[in-house]
């Protein structure tokens, strides 16, 4: 799990889901502390 790839899928799970989006955007900012 490396922060740059979490964030780059979560952008594009942002798009395709809006529940994923939620969860990626928290998982992109503990992945980028």
């Amino acid at each position: 799990m490396k922060a740059g790839g979490d964030c780059r899928l979560s952008v594009v799970g942002c798009r395709l889901s809006v529940v994923g989006c939620r969860l990626s955007v928290v998982c992109c900012r503990l992945s980028v502390v």
